[in-house]
């Protein structure tokens, strides 16, 4: 009985300190999402007290600097912004207004600053994909003046060129056409021949993306296999890592037979210390539950680590975690909740998920996206343009230095005539005298 006693102690004190150590982790993730959300916001006051209870570290210096208005470099502003844009619960246009009225376009022209086109590559990235067409367009024509004044001979503005060039990639894959493919392919072999690893998986990530449009699974699937293998190979830094384990868990889930797979992927993507990994977890527990059978022991094993009692209950859990997903994500966990509850016999409220999901849908497609895609073709075609009117002065240029070369040749053939003329002439006077 005593030792009974004393164990239940020991597990109690076991239980409080997990406990207080998981307040402790929740209590540091709200405070710095406080102070963040207040500097987005621009209201820096009450951060100083918020900031006092972060332990030091590297971020933190940031943050502190960011309050103190102090100038931050390009590589500490990237590094800021990298965590905020991670949080599903900031909405991008506070990010995106930060970054205009913070990052300025740097003075030193003599060498190309990787941080700043970093910052501005991803801006675009969020803009394309969250908030307009044309506006990721307006910075890409930014950046592209920025890395002009520099020559094509240095490394790391062939780096930053190859990674500007993923825009273009993504604007030929929304219109559906192949050329953007063969650009994707012929930019892996560069990234392979400077062996830059971050490169080489962002093409690999963008080609898995061409081998959907094609509807070549498996060819996907390798891809993304080879850009997993190499994002592990850097300690998972590259920007598409978590990203690439979500196409991955697409591709078992509709390949079928790779439980264990898509469970370990599952893992991996729910256990990530950033917080929107978890969230995009939830929808696809769900793709997998919609495609395995209803007395699959999948469905226990999914249910069983939500504590669930059903998958009308798993879906309840999950419904209250994914309100920070942008709305395009929140519209995938639209789809799959939909999915999984009418094939599981929940029908109306799967019906209820389905109208939910094409309303948002019509939302967010509303704008003219046609009209955005017309004008980004039109840029293209006067680019391709004024690339022929150059191509073009330039041919006249030449023709005209050869013009100019045969009657410089011509004239003094001429002269050479009529000086030997000339000198056959005197030759011929002096004969006849002879």
């Amino acid at each position: 009985m005593i030792f009974s006693r004393k164990l239940s102690i020991v597990l109690l004190c076991l239980y409080f300190s997990y406990n207080s150590l998981a307040n402790s982790l929740l209590d540091s993730v709200k405070v710095k999402q406080k102070i963040e959300s207040a500097i987005l916001l621009n209201s820096k006051d009450p951060t100083f007290y918020y900031l006092k209870h972060l332990k030091k570290s590297k971020y933190k210096d940031i943050l502190t600097k960011i309050c103190l208005n102090k100038n931050l470099s390009y590589g500490e502003l990237d590094y800021f912004l990298t965590k905020v844009t991670m949080n599903p619960s900031f909405k991008y246009k506070f990010i995106n207004d930060f970054i205009n009225q913070e990052v300025s376009t740097p003075e030193n022209n003599k060498k190309v600053d990787l941080d700043y086109v970093n910052i501005k590559w991803g801006q675009i990235s969020k803009l394309r994909n969250e908030i307009s067409l044309d506006s990721a367009n307006q910075v890409f024509k930014e950046v592209e003046i920025y890395l002009n004044q520099f020559s094509e001979e240095d490394e790391d503005v062939v780096v930053a060129r190859l990674k500007m060039s993923t825009h273009n990639i993504v604007m030929h894959l929304i219109r559906g056409d192949l050329k953007g493919k063969k650009i994707c392919l012929e930019n892996l072999e560069k990234a392979r021949k400077i062996e830059n690893i971050p490169l080489q998986i962002t093409f690999l990530y963008h080609l898995s993306d061409f081998y959907t449009f094609e509807r070549k699974l498996l060819k996907f699937i390798e891809v993304c296999e080879e850009a997993l293998l190499l994002g592990r190979s850097i300690n998972k830094e590259s920007n598409y890592y978590y990203s690439i384990i979500e196409y991955l868990i697409d591709g078992y889930i509709f390949k079928g037979n790779e439980e264990e797979k898509v469970l370990d992927l599952l893992e991996e993507l729910y256990e990530d210390e950033d917080a929107s990994s978890r969230i995009l977890s939830y929808n696809y527990y769900l793709k997998l539950l919609n495609k395995s059978d209803n007395e699959s022991p999948i469905v226990g094993v999914v249910l069983d680590k939500f504590k669930a009692k059903d998958i009308d209950d798993l879906v309840v859990k999950f419904e209250k975690f994914v309100q920070p997903l942008n709305q395009l994500d929140y519209s995938k966990f639209l789809r799959s909740s939909s999915n999984t509850l009418i094939k599981f016999g929940y029908i109306n409220k799967g019906i209820s998920f389905k109208n939910e999901e094409i309303e948002l849908v019509k939302s967010i497609y509303s704008k003219d996206l046609s009209e955005t895609l017309s004008d980004y073709k039109t840029e293209q075609a006067v680019k391709t343009k004024e690339i022929e009117i150059q191509n073009q002065k330039k041919i006249k240029r030449a023709y005209l230095s050869i013009s100019l070369l045969l009657s410089i040749f011509f004239v003094i053939a001429l002269i050479i005539i009529r000086k030997i003329r000339k000198q056959r002439k005197e030759l011929k006077l002096k004969n006849q005298f002879i």
